[in-house]
Formats: C-alpha cells, structure tokens, sequence
C-alpha cells in the first residue's frame, strides 16, 4: 500500500468520524432539549399538584367544621325532639 491511498484512507475515516461525532451532538442536543421540555412538564405538575392538595386541604377543614357544628347541634336538637313528644303526650292524654 503506498503513502496516498493510506493517506487517503485515513482522510475518509477521520471524515467518518468527525460526520459521526456530528450526529452524535445532533442527537445530544434533541434529547437536553427533550429533558429540559420534561423537567418543566414535571416541575410545572408538582406545583400544580401541591396547589390542588392545598385546596382539598381546605375543603376537607370547612367539611370538619361544618361536621364539628353539626355535632354540636344534635345534643340540643334531640333534647327538642323528647322534649316536644313529651308535649305532645300530654295533649293525646285528654283527647283519649
């Protein structure tokens, strides 16, 4: 094998490699883009799903409240209920 052709072979492969490291930092650069586009898709979800959770979080504080009152009204509204059917006895009893 003479100087040129060996020359000329290792021009071509140093041309493949370089075309090849080309594509490699094409395909490099698609997949940081297609990171980062994730990694904001990802961030942007956390925060939406931590401002979602704060909701349910407060609803879920007013339904207690409102089983908290709820609560406390039932004393009061079963002493009405015996209260009233006591009442409502002693009218039966003069009727009978």
């Amino acid at each position: 094998m003479d100087a040129q052709s060996m020359d000329a072979r290792l021009d071509r492969l140093e041309q493949a490699i370089f075309a090849r490291f080309d594509q490699i930092s094409t395909e490099v650069a698609a997949l940081d883009r297609k990171v980062t586009s994730l990694q904001e898709f990802v961030l942007d979800f956390r925060a939406e799903t931590i401002q979602r959770f704060e909701h349910l979080e407060n609803r879920v504080d007013m339904m207690l409240l409102t089983v908290q009152s709820f609560d406390a009204r039932v004393p009061a509204l079963t002493k009405a209920v015996m209260d009233m059917q006591v009442r409502m006895g002693k009218l039966e009893k003069p009727a009978a």
